[in-house]
C-alpha cells in the first residue's frame, strides 16, 4: 500500500512537471515567434481632443458681499503757491521716540527720494504723527522738531537742515524749482 501511494506522488510530481515545462515552452515558443516574424507589437495613438468653443474665460461669480471703506478726510493735495494741481500720494506716517535722521530716512522712502541730515541735529529726537503728502507732512516734521525741511523735487533729495546751517541765499541748499513751504518764510 505505502508502495502504490508512493508511485502516485511520483507520477502526479511528474505529470506537474511536465504541464509546467509545456507551459512554460509555449510562451517562450509564441513569445519569440512574434519577434521572430518581424511583428512589431501596435503602437498606442495618442489622444486627439476636439477644438475649444469658448473663446473667453467664464464668467466670475456674480458675489453680493463686498468690502467697503469708510471714507477718509482728505487733507488739501495741492500747494496755494504752486503753478498746478499737485497729484501726490497721501500717506500717513508715525514715529515715536525717534531721531531726525529716522525720521528724514522715513520720509524721503514714501516718496523714494533721498535724504539728508545735517550733523548737528541728527540725534534730536522727535514723535510724529502725520497724515498728508509729502510736503504736508514735511512742514509738520519742520513744525516739531524746530528744524528746517528742504524737499527738492526736480532732484528728489530731502534735506533736513538746523538753524545754524540753513541759509536763505546758499545755491547748495536752495533750488528754485523747490516748493516746499518750509523755507519759503513771509
Amino acid at each position: 500500500m505505502k508502495l502504490q501511494i508512493a508511485k502516485i506522488k511520483m507520477r502526479d510530481t511528474v505529470l506537474a512537471f511536465v504541464h509546467a515545462f509545456l507551459l512554460l515552452s509555449g510562451v517562450c515558443i509564441s513569445g519569440c515567434s512574434l519577434f521572430a516574424s518581424g511583428q512589431k507589437p501596435p503602437e498606442k495613438t495618442p489622444k486627439v481632443y476636439a477644438v475649444s468653443f469658448r473663446q473667453l474665460p467664464p464668467e466670475p461669480v456674480y458675489n453680493r458681499v463686498s468690502m467697503v471703506y469708510l471714507p477718509d478726510i482728505k487733507p488739501e493735495s495741492a500747494l496755494p503757491n504752486s503753478n498746478g494741481i499737485q497729484l501726490d500720494p497721501l500717506v500717513k506716517l508715525s514715529l515715536r521716540n525717534s531721531t531726525l535722521e529716522q525720521a528724514a530716512i522715513a520720509l524721503a522712502a514714501l516718496g523714494n527720494y533721498q535724504p539728508y541730515t545735517a550733523s548737528t541735529i541728527a540725534k534730536q529726537k522727535v514723535n510724529l504723527e502725520a497724515y498728508g503728502t509729502l510736503d504736508q507732512i514735511a512742514l509738520e516734521l519742520a513744525s516739531k522738531s524746530g528744524a528746517h525741511v528742504v524737499i527738492d523735487h526736480p532732484n528728489k533729495q530731502i534735506r533736513i537742515l538746523g538753524q545754524s546751517s540753513y541759509s536763505k541765499t546758499d545755491p547748495k541748499f536752495l533750488n528754485e524749482n523747490s516748493n516746499s513751504e518750509a523755507i519759503k518764510e513771509n
